[in-house]
């Protein structure tokens, strides 16, 4: 009898340890679906090209206490070149918060931008998409980031939707600067 009683208890003890082993271990995960890609609706008014411009004006713009540079003239080129562009470049550049300072732009072209990210040893990319009718951002590939084919370390879902926040906002602004020049102001 005292057997069985053993056998029971032993087994209840293996099972409790296993659950508590998983628990563990899901509780650690440090890593989160990818999901789908984040988007963001058009504002009224602007272009897949303004949207372009809003986004490299963000993420290009250097901090108005950098020494004059022309390390990216050819970004300064497009930038300025769109009134929208210029407004913002102005704006980013006098801004006291740098939100965006661990991005930079890895190629363009026109209705896609792809962006890197680079924190410490980590790093990935985002493909930013623009059509008529919405931004979409979707990461492409990593390193250190324990990316597989549909997971990826939880930090770089925090950093991708920080930059969507970002991203809404210079469209906002955008927006708004292309109705002041539509109406002479």
């Amino acid at each position: 009898m005292t057997r069985g009683v053993t056998s029971r208890v032993f087994y209840r003890s293996i099972l409790l340890s296993l659950a508590m082993l998983s628990l563990l271990i899901t509780a650690g995960c440090r890593t989160t679906a990818i999901g789908a890609p984040n988007t963001i609706e058009m504002p009224a008014g602007l272009t897949a090209n303004d949207a372009d411009v809003a986004v490299i004006a963000l993420l290009t713009a250097p901090p108005a206490s950098a020494p004059e540079y022309d390390a990216h003239s050819d970004t300064q080129t497009f930038v300025l070149a769109n009134p929208i562009g210029a407004m913002l470049w102005d704006r980013y550049r006098h801004r006291s918060r740098q939100p965006v300072k661990h991005w930079f732009v890895e190629s363009y072209a026109p209705g896609r931008t792809i962006v890197g990210f680079r924190n410490a040893s980590q790093y990935m990319n985002v493909s930013i998409e623009s059509t008529q009718l919405l931004v979409s951002l979707r990461i492409g590939s990593s390193k250190n980031l324990q990316q597989t084919d549909t997971q990826i370390h939880k930090h770089a879902k925090v950093w991708l939707d920080r930059l969507e926040v970002d991203i809404r906002d210079a469209l906002g602004t955008a927006a708004l600067v292309k109705a002041n020049l539509a109406h002479g102001k």
